[in-house]
């Protein structure tokens, strides 16, 4: 039993099953506020220590994402009671599966479909293992820093995406009656930087942003008022959601430094990322400010919606070129992850074919 429990999957394994028991009896049965928040506090603190058991990049950042971002933000939107954990009529298995997973219930009308996430996910893990291939061969090294970057942009958003949407098909058949979030919905069509945040891109971190960050600076309050139920948004002056908006970027930016921290094992970039993100809402100010400058006739154009498009995928790419991709750079994660996921491709190649 030692021999086992010295494997760090294991003795994850043995912890979440613990972990999970212990918030679906004593942190489910508190009532929403402060005492069901300090419940929690014990497996907060597990979600920031377990990403540590693993020194490769691909695992660190992975389970520092999920457990660290995703399930502690559940963790706390529950505290408040919001958020999938909330959702009424999950039995236990259902509420694990809800906290562990990249699960997060929709925020609108389109749920995901175990079909369709199953033929996109083909497509995209075979284009993640042809851009590894391009990354790490001799064009890859031979490529322009911007082109560089255009593919690791690309890399990332097919990553994210398998990441959070190859479990999909499993979620849809096990929490049947909680319709799930689609991960990504077509973000390189974005006609604005707004849109590509808030409704395309990453929209599990979205609806986790929201639930802990946005909404609760909306409100004025940790838990939702009962005057909210009845008043909605009304009332709800600009500079409380400018001040919302930037409030759920800045800690999209720290949560960001961290996932690079459990990969690096150091501060890397000098807080480029924290910048990053701080400055997407005064880019979305700047764009509306301007849009609202054009003519009508203008913005009703055709032709308009393809500016828009490559505008906004202009802004969110340029920003990053100093203030994203540094600090991956710095401490070599881009390297070492393209070698982690060759080595994996090369390990199912010798199993599949034997050689």
């Amino acid at each position: 039993m030692n021999g086992y429990m010295q494997d760090p999957l294991v003795k994850l394994g043995f912890f979440v099953v613990v972990s999970c028991a212990y918030t679906a009896t004593i942190v489910a049965s508190k009532p929403p506020g402060i005492v069901r928040l300090l419940s929690s506090f014990p497996v907060i603190l597990f979600f920031i220590v377990a990403p540590l058991q693993f020194e490769k990049v691909s695992l660190a950042g992975g389970f520092g994402f999920i457990f660290t971002w995703l399930a502690n933000f559940k963790l706390l939107a529950f505290s408040a009671g919001r958020g999938p954990l909330a959702h009424p009529g999950l039995n236990g298995l259902q509420f694990c599966l809800m906290l562990l997973l990249p699960f997060y219930t929709t925020k609108g009308s389109q749920a995901a479909h175990a079909v369709s996430v199953t033929a996109a996910l083909s497509v995209k893990v075979a284009a993640t293992g042809a851009l590894t291939v391009l990354l790490t061969s001799e064009a890859g090294s031979g490529m322009s820093t911007l082109a560089r970057h255009f593919c690791y942009a690309l890399y990332i958003y097919l990553f994210v995406s398998l990441l959070l949407d190859s479990l999909i098909p499993l979620g849809v058949h096990a929490l049947r009656g909680a319709p799930l979030q689609p991960a990504m919905e077509a973000p390189f069509m974005s006609r604005s930087v707004r849109e590509f945040w808030g409704r395309r891109y990453n929209q599990i971190v979205s609806c986790a942003l929201y639930d802990v960050v946005y909404l609760p600076v909306l409100q004025g309050s940790w838990v939702t008022p009962p005057s909210w139920h009845i008043k909605g948004r009304k009332g709800v002056s600009k500079s409380r959601k400018l001040l919302a908006l930037t409030a759920a970027f800045l800690v999209s930016g720290l949560m960001h430094e961290v996932c690079v921290w459990y990969m690096c094992r150091q501060l890397s970039g000098g807080g480029r990322l924290m910048l990053f993100f701080a400055l997407q809402p005064a880019i979305i100010a700047v764009e509306e400010a301007l849009k609202a400058q054009l003519p009508p006739a203008v913005r009703a154009a055709r032709w308009f919606s393809v500016v828009e498009v490559v505008v906004t995928l202009a802004a969110v790419l340029m920003s990053a070129e100093q203030l994203f991709w540094a600090p991956l750079e710095m401490c070599h994660v881009d390297r070492r992850g393209l070698g982690e996921m060759m080595e994996l491709m090369g390990s199912i190649k010798s199993r599949v074919w034997g050689v």
